[in-house]
């Protein structure tokens, strides 16, 4: 079955997937989830939650009806956050750290469902978390931690109860091969 030529290709992150051997959801039994739910040319990418897929659906359909598919299946709750190629292309484009992180694994995205509010961004001290710099720019934030990811304070959850948004974490290597993958010609 193939897309129709209305439909959008999207990346949906799923949140805490996979990760420290709790919330465990296998890649096949996701494909298997995301086709039978009407999205075509579904692909996965590691073990972490990355599904590519196409559909006519908006991205907030898409995120709810994952999130609600989830937890009928597996019982888990877990928060899903869509980009559009256009979008990904355009967070990678716009990277405000180029030139200075330069190591792909100390350097992240935290996509959040929604931009945060001028207020919540400003309430949030820079200097608390250094020699970690985030910036946000939208409803991403870029966080460069030249000492390593293991000890940050700029994780998701911390995002999330300061920002008052749904987040989730992508190394910079995990965004671009997102990317390559959702640029695919389909099958």
């Amino acid at each position: 079955m193939t897309a129709s030529s209305s439909a959008t290709r999207y990346v949906a992150f799923l949140r805490g997937i996979n990760v420290g051997g709790r919330v465990k959801v296998g890649m096949a039994d996701l494909r298997a989830m995301l086709a039978d739910l009407g999205y075509h040319d579904v692909a996965t990418l590691l073990q972490s939650g990355n599904a590519v897929l196409t559909t006519a659906a908006k991205p907030d359909e898409v995120a709810v009806t994952i999130e609600k598919r989830l937890y009928a299946d597996t019982g888990l709750d877990v928060k899903c956050v869509v980009r559009t190629t256009a979008e990904l292309k355009s967070v990678l484009a716009r990277d405000p750290y180029e030139g200075r992180a330069d190591d792909p694994a100390k350097y992240v995205v935290a996509f959040m469902d929604k931009a945060p509010t001028r207020a919540n961004v400003a309430s949030i001290d820079p200097a608390r978390f250094e020699p970690d710099e985030f910036r946000i720019i939208g409803r991403e934030a870029y966080i460069w931690c030249p000492g390593g990811l293991r000890d940050t304070k700029l994780t998701a959850p911390n995002f999330e109860k300061k920002l008052g948004v749904v987040a989730t974490v992508r190394n910079w290597n995990t965004c671009q091969k997102v990317l390559a993958l959702m640029e695919r010609p389909s099958a």
